[in-house]
């Protein structure tokens, strides 16, 4: 069991999405499938809970606005941005228990996946030599 933040998941998120695209044998092909059955989990719930926030600070456009952003539909106003990114930040930030097992570097060399420099800083909390 690892804590990680939501922020760290977003960021490990693609990475695992650009591992997955690649034909790996079954046993990281089998971790790969554990871990991102536990992120989406995971992330649908930090979109739930992103749009509850957003739902409670925004507004519907009013009478006077333009044809153009009636279309845009609702907005979070100027004068309660700040609150709402604040809010929005401490739910990035909210940690979370992943129980995953870590991936063995040495799997995904052999697999032949090759990561940046940023695409193994990102994994590193899932990640192990």
């Amino acid at each position: 069991m690892m804590k990680v933040k939501i922020r760290e998941l977003l960021g490990m998120k693609p990475v695992i999405e650009k591992i997955i695209g690649k034909d790996v044998d079954i046993d990281l092909g089998w971790d790969l499938m554990k871990v991102v059955k536990v992120f989406d989990a995971e992330l649908e719930l930090y979109t739930k809970t992103r749009k509850k926030i957003f739902e409670k600070y925004a507004e519907e456009p009013n009478k006077e606005a333009t044809t153009e952003d009636k279309k845009k539909g609702k907005r979070v106003p100027e004068e309660k941005l700040k609150d709402y990114r604040e809010e929005i930040e401490k739910l990035l930030d909210k940690e979370i228990k992943l129980d995953v097992t870590k991936i063995k570097l040495s799997s995904l060399k052999a697999n032949g996946v090759k990561l940046s420099t940023g695409n193994m800083i990102s994994i590193e909390l899932i990640s192990e030599k």
